[in-house]
């Protein structure tokens, strides 16, 4: 099981988040240790950028058992591409940097699906019902390497899967039981912050199910 982690520290809403400490854990940290939770074997591979700026995510990755790559800041297309070109993965799970409290079991589901079917990706956004920050897709490299030729625009390259769920290749959208689309646990801004400090302040090890993240997030 190969899981790439997109993060980045130029955030537009909310500089540097990767980096912003709740419960002396990174953003970052607490996504690296959620995945951390799932027991099959796998790989986290912390995909972020050259630049200057994100010395500071490899300074964080290094703390941890993952392996870091940087590659192109703009082109987020680009740097999968020559992420996967390197280390010969022949399918992988996308995951954003700022999801903290990302639920491994929508991971291990997803996962099953592919392993079990024929599809190019299996998703749970498109069109979503799970909330905001749960986001996960399982996608086959081959057919995502396939898929540059449609990667034309500054936006393509920036929202990396668009151009497959636009160009006919095979995917599966993954539902929640309800309809959860419009609650946002990422962390974009400083009110989504306030909110996930709140929680940790309920849930210090940062280890609940999705059901119940929720629930404490309807009542708080």
């Amino acid at each position: 099981m190969n899981i790439i982690v997109q993060a980045r520290m130029s955030s537009v809403r909310l500089p540097k988040k990767m980096s912003i400490k709740v419960n002396n854990y990174t953003i970052l940290e607490h996504v690296i240790n959620r995945l951390s939770a799932i027991k099959k074997n796998k790989k986290i591979y912390i995909a972020t950028s050259k630049e200057k700026d994100d010395d500071e995510i490899e300074g964080i990755s290094k703390k941890y058992d993952v392996i870091l790559f940087r590659g192109k800041l703009i082109n987020v297309y680009e740097r999968y591409y020559d992420l996967l070109n390197k280390f010969n993965i022949d399918h992988f799970i996308r995951i954003s940097g700022d999801s903290p409290l990302i639920d491994y079991n929508i991971i291990l589901k997803c996962h099953d699906i592919y392993l079990k079917n024929d599809y190019d990706i299996i998703t749970n956004k498109n069109p979503r019902s799970f909330p905001i920050g749960q986001t996960v897709e399982v996608i086959n490299s081959d057919k995502f390497i396939d898929s540059k030729k449609y990667v034309t625009t500054d936006y393509l390259k920036e929202h990396v899967t668009i151009q497959m769920y636009q160009n006919n290749y095979k995917y599966f959208n993954h539902t929640y039981e309800e309809d959860y689309s419009k609650l946002n646990l990422s962390i974009d801004n400083e009110n989504n912050l306030k909110k996930f400090n709140n929680f940790i302040n309920f849930n210090k090890s940062n280890n609940l199910k999705l059901r119940d993240i929720i629930k404490f997030y309807e009542e708080n």
